[in-house]
């Protein structure tokens, strides 16, 4: 925005916001500190008159003669750290006559020649002595010699059938032609015309000048170097026995040419496309957008084989870790074959079993640390979709008996034999309460075996710890029993709370709401309706 010069003017400054929503306009300032910057120097606002609120947060400031005094940048600024956001304006000082132009009836005053600055260079183009000169030199044109033309290169070069090029019927085009260029050139040499190179036609240096044309030789037309270029065999190849020749060969090139791609080409294109060939289902384009769509090496492919192929985000252990990418279904990749590859090698990788996986956050928890390397975050991940039956510990495989094994047991099991009178007397009377008492004191096989604690590892306490935290947080759905049903857990507790915490008492009956606190769950019957001793499910 423009101010003039040197002149007292109200401004409108704005909006002041409410310094805590920064939206709200303060509309109850007055009188508020104005600081002022000219060109980047700041001051105190010189005029005195108090700022008062106009509308909508705006106030209204006055700046005097002084404050607009200094042509240039001006900046009007108020801060207000306790009420308001901090307010500025910045505004351009421009020089009275620039402002009177643009919104007064003066004119905009711009520096030209003056007339007598006009006639002198006018003067200096049309003296009597330079056209005089010009004059002289333009007579003596036609009776000087031309250098080069009796010369016998010239002569050959010059034939009859170039001149034939300067008849009637060819000249005054290329004359209407020369005129054009000439008219250019002729608009760029008057540019160039001023009054020190106008001096240098004056009488004193254009006669020797032009007298020194006729004994100048002419660039190129005597030159040794010429010679060795514009030889009587170069100029030879354009004599009317080599040139139509030339031109033969070259129409018998193009007529081969047009026979291949008119007969030849087209031929081979339609080999290439092949019987049925369709632009739509066939082209290059057709068959890469199918491609990225099915191919594992395509832009958009994807393998059918992979659950899903991305990289760890964050990583909390070697078996504990987020992935950038994943389902949102818990469970979905349990019991799942995942490979690693390290970023930072390209070519390490690792198998792991994925023990649990939590969709909300995309953790996955291994069954076991793979050990190869030590995983990072980046790492490339994939998911294998396969549910083979994996081991408990790694490295571990199943080695079942045999068919014939197994009917071996069988048989031995079956047999008279095996069930003996001895035995059968281990378990008499007399036998049984022996064995039955010492069990208490007798050491539960496992309890304090290594076997034991390699089936019980953390990574499975660590599971059944997630599973309890999963039933502690996780929030029950809403429900209750029917009067006399069997309830199951939630509804139990459910049913508690609404007769514990949420309920009211209308004469002898007792209503149980609802968590919304309005519908009502369940109602009970009191045997009385002020000292109730007795209550029994009504509903």
């Amino acid at each position: 925005m423009w101010l003039k010069v040197s002149t007292t003017t109200t401004l409108s400054i704005g909006p002041f916001l409410d310094k805590t929503d920064g939206v709200t306009p303060e509309t109850g300032l007055s009188a508020l500190t104005v600081r002022v910057a000219k060109n980047g120097t700041w001051a105190a606002r010189n005029d005195a008159t108090a700022t008062a609120h106009q509308e909508n947060g705006f106030q209204s400031c006055v700046v005097d003669a002084t404050d607009t005094g200094t042509l240039g940048r001006f900046r009007v600024m108020v801060e207000g750290a306790a009420t308001h956001l901090p307010v500025w304006h910045d505004y351009m000082v421009v020089p009275a006559n620039v402002w009177d132009s643009f919104f007064g009836a003066d004119k905009l005053d711009v520096n030209g020649p003056t007339k007598a600055e006009m006639d002198t260079a006018h003067g200096l183009l049309a003296t009597a002595a330079a056209l005089a000169t010009v004059d002289t030199v333009v007579d003596a044109i036609p009776t000087t010699a031309m250098r080069g033309t009796d010369s016998a290169a010239l002569a050959s070069v010059c034939t009859e059938a170039r001149l034939a090029e300067l008849a009637a019927a060819n000249l005054p085009t290329d004359v209407d032609l020369l005129l054009t260029r000439l008219s250019a050139a002729r608009a760029l040499l008057l540019d160039e015309i001023t009054a020190a190179r106008l001096a240098e036609l004056d009488a004193g240096n254009l006669p020797a000048a032009v007298d020194a044309i006729p004994t100048t030789a002419m660039r190129g037309t005597d030159s040794a170097a010429l010679a060795t270029v514009c030889t009587e065999v170069r100029l030879a190849e354009l004599a009317a026995a080599n040139l139509p020749t030339d031109i033969a060969a070259i129409k018998s090139e193009t007529a081969l040419i047009v026979a291949d791609t008119g007969t030849t080409l087209d031929t081979k294109i339609n080999d290439i496309q092949g019987a049925g060939f369709s632009s739509a289902t066939d082209s290059l384009e057709a068959i890469r957008d199918r491609g990225d769509l099915e191919w594992t090496t395509g832009a958009g492919g994807n393998d059918r084989l992979l659950m899903v192929s991305t990289t760890i985000n964050t990583l909390a252990s070697q078996t504990e870790f987020t992935l950038a990418a994943g389902s949102p279904d818990d469970d979905a990749y349990n019991n799942l074959t995942i490979v690693f590859e390290d970023v930072a090698t390209g070519v390490q990788k690792a198998i792991g079993v994925i023990d649990d996986y939590t969709g909300s956050s995309k953790t996955v928890f291994l069954l076991n640390d793979p050990g190869i390397f030590v995983l990072a975050a980046t790492d490339k991940v994939y998911i294998l979709a396969e549910k083979a039956l994996k081991p408990t510990v790694d490295n571990k495989t199943f080695d079942g008996p045999t068919k014939a094994e197994m009917d071996t047991a069988h048989a031995l099991l079956a047999t008279a034999a095996a069930c003996t009178e001895v035995r059968l007397a281990e378990l008499d009377a007399g036998n049984l309460p022996a064995a039955v008492d010492a069990i208490p004191t007798t050491a539960m096989r496992g309890t304090d075996s290594a076997a034991l604690a390699s089936v019980c590892t953390e990574a499975r306490l660590a599971r059944l710890d997630r599973a309890i935290s999963a039933i502690m947080t996780t929030a029950m759905v809403e429900a209750y029993a029917a009067k006399g049903a069997v309830m199951t857990p939630a509804q139990a507790l459910h049913e508690m709370r609404s007769l514990i915490v949420d309920f009211k008492v209308v004469a002898t009956t007792l209503s149980g709401r609802k968590l919304d606190g309005v519908t009502t769950a369940v109602t009970c019957t009191l045997d009385d309706g002020t000292n109730p001793t007795d209550r029994t499910r009504a509903t």
